[in-house]
């Protein structure tokens, strides 16, 4: 446990540090070239509106990375304490896979325009959720995150909702099958399956089969050489799994090395049923999970 503690704590500071220095950095230049005479003796190039407004990107990039870190280790905190409490209400999952596609498309397109393109396609018909949307929304932000961080080379992204199994991307495996669940509603007499299927299917590099079962587990990341320069600690799809298991759904990754990756979670409808689901419920950790954290 010691070696862990001590990697961790390696991992941390370099993640808190890549972007503090980057922040530093071009917070000094805006600095030195808001001076005349400082501007004159060390710099020859002109502090133009553009290259400003570049420099003031590059800050608030790395802002909300250092936001977005921190977030996550007050997650792990919280949720160690038993004090991560989710909110259950109505959703409109149709309304909410728009957005957040949508802002994705906007923030990917900030810094790489037309390398990727994000597409919703959602049933119709698709019934409300019976779920926190703010933890719903952070779950598919961090589906598409790890979508788009997979994917180096661009292409498409999908994000698919509806009722059914959604069809997998590749010859079934007997790990890949999706959890079937016995929440059900009594609709026109009929038993109808109480559950939605959300997927975020992506192209990219794919998952080797040898790292599947460690998606789920704190302080572990998918090694590739594709993507070795991207910053993470390995608690994005940790927190994703314990949030969605915690609003009573099931998160599966159907993948193949190379060929792209499709992350599905399911979560309860809304309906007759929804009155022996909890309003409000906290996340806790497991024995074993919480000697791995509390031992760091």
């Amino acid at each position: 446990m010691e070696l862990v503690k001590n990697e961790f704590v390696s991992m941390i500071s370099h993640e808190l540090r890549t972007p503090l220095t980057a922040i530093k950095g071009y917070a000094g230049l805006l600095q030195a070239y808001s001076v005349p005479d400082r501007r004159a003796e060390h710099y020859e190039a002109e502090m133009t509106p553009v290259r400003q407004q570049q420099y003031l990107d590059v800050i608030m990039e790395q802002v909300n990375h250092l936001e977005v870190l921190i977030g996550d280790l007050l997650d792990i905190s919280r949720i160690e304490a038993g004090r991560l409490a989710l909110h259950f209400t109505e959703v409109n999952m149709a309304l909410l896979c728009r957005r957040v596609t949508r802002l994705a498309q906007d923030c990917v397109d900030q810094r790489q325009p037309g390398k990727y393109h994000i597409h919703c396609n959602v049933d119709a018909d698709l019934p409300l959720a019976w779920a926190d949307p703010d933890r719903v929304e952070q779950v598919l932000n961090n589906l598409l995150d790890n979508a788009i961080k997979y994917s180096p080379d661009g292409g498409v992204i999908e994000v698919l909702a509806g009722t059914q199994n959604p069809s997998c991307m590749f010859p079934p495996m007997e790990e890949q099958n999706l959890p079937e669940t016995r929440l059900q509603q009594t609709i026109g007499g009929a038993q109808e399956p109480l559950i939605l299927y959300i997927t975020v299917r992506d192209h990219g590099i794919g998952i080797p089969d040898q790292q599947r079962t460690q998606l789920f587990k704190p302080y572990s990341r998918l090694e590739h050489t594709a993507i070795d320069y991207i910053p993470g600690v390995g608690l994005g799809l940790y927190i994703t799994h314990k949030l969605v298991q915690a609003m009573h759904g099931e998160i599966v990754p159907d993948s193949r090395e190379g060929e792209g990756t499709g992350m599905t979670f399911t979560l309860p409808a809304s309906g007759a049923n929804q009155i022996s689901l909890p309003h409000t419920n906290f996340i806790t950790f497991s024995r074993s999970e919480k000697s791995l954290v509390t031992s760091i």
